[in-house]
């Protein structure tokens, strides 16, 4: 049990772990497409002002108006600090004024370089020089990756729960199927016999109709096993289980082991001709195994002995009445020589074994 459950956990667990992976390399790219576009955005923004602005800055400098300069360069860095650096320059490249970010983030406007020295006579013809700064659109991008990231480790978790809760609940189905199933022989155990005959007796007393029940037993069983061993006795009993439930082909039909060497059936809606049929069958499809059988002294192999019994659901009856007289049956058959199928007593006469 533990093996298996480890299995699908380790299974889920790797899932989770591709799963994240796919999903931060797609974060990655987001995020680098979301990079390269608002650097792209702002680098447009920024170069579609400068011919504007710098008409407007040659024109205020060749008027003298350089609080206007200041004001001008002002305003635009405000829009474009965080992101680019804007240079006031003379032709030969002699800086007049600048604009631009600190690392903190904060602005920086030289206005007393912009007025000393045009008061010094430096040519009025002036150019702008931009130079992109990534600071501030890292800081955005950043911060849009901290939220895609944030989000994607928030599903990520509440996918993991999910899968802990499909995990558990199939191991719960596992745990249910295998508190009734036989250890031995794969087919459903006594408890599972138990609830499946209650819960059809039930039914069969709502709608009035026929429950049959077989219950089936291995002739000198313990003989065979002193004869050939506990293996051997293991073997035979999950080849006999097999070859019950293979000939049971309704879905609502039952094969379980009762305990020991004794196997049960259970055959809603069926009366007593088709079960017993039914269990004759049976009993010939185990002899057809051919499994030998030291001990046995008529046969040399192998045989069934089973009882039937089947009825309405009437009064105060209980399942214990179906079982009561199937195992009654049962008892005629084996005192009978076994190898045969005998019907309740009182229903039909039993059917005589094949010469």
């Amino acid at each position: 049990m533990t093996s298996y459950a480890g299995r699908h956990r380790d299974l889920y667990w790797a899932t989770l772990a591709l799963l994240l992976v796919l999903v931060l390399v797609a974060d990655a790219l987001l995020i680098s497409r979301e990079y390269h576009q608002a650097h792209a955005r702002e680098r447009e923004a920024a170069e579609a002002e400068l011919g504007f602005l710098a008409g407007l800055i040659t024109e205020s400098l060749t008027s003298e108006q350089y609080r206007l300069v200041e004001l001008l360069v002002d305003s635009w860095g405000h829009q474009h600090a965080a992101a680019v650096h804007l240079s006031v320059e003379t032709p030969d490249g002699f800086v007049l004024a600048h604009y631009g970010a600190e690392a903190s983030g904060g602005r920086v406007a030289d206005h007393l370089l912009l007025s000393r020295n045009i008061a010094y006579g430096h040519a009025r013809q002036v150019r702008l020089k931009l130079e992109v700064d990534l600071r501030g659109v890292e800081a955005a991008v950043r911060s849009y990756a901290l939220q895609i990231v944030g989000g994607t480790v928030v599903l990520l978790a509440l996918f993991g729960q999910l899968l802990v809760l499909l995990d558990r609940s199939r191991q719960q189905r596992v745990l249910e199927a295998w508190a009734h199933q036989d250890g031995l022989t794969g087919i459903a155990n006594r408890r599972r016999f138990e609830r499946a005959l209650d819960m059809e007796w039930r039914r069969a007393r709502r709608g009035q109709s026929p429950l049959a029940l077989i219950m089936a037993d291995l002739d000198a069983f313990k003989a065979y096993n002193d004869a050939l061993g506990h293996q051997a006795g293991d073997d035979c009993l999950r080849q006999v289980a097999a070859v019950l439930a293979r000939q049971a082909v309704r879905p609502a039909d039952l094969v379980a082991r009762y305990g020991g060497e004794e196997f049960v059936v259970v055959l809603p809606d069926t009366d007593l001709t088709s079960a017993r049929h039914l269990a004759e069958q049976m009993r010939a499809a185990v002899e057809r195994l051919a499994l030998e059988h030291p001990a046995a002294q008529t046969t040399g192999r192998v045989t069934l002995s089973l009882g039937v019994a089947a009825l309405v659901p009437f009064g105060n009856a209980s399942p214990e009445e179906l079982i009561g007289r199937a195992d009654r049956a049962l008892y005629l058959a084996k005192h009978a020589g076994g190898n045969r199928v005998v019907a309740a007593a009182g229903d039909v006469p039993p059917l005589a074994v094949p010469a």
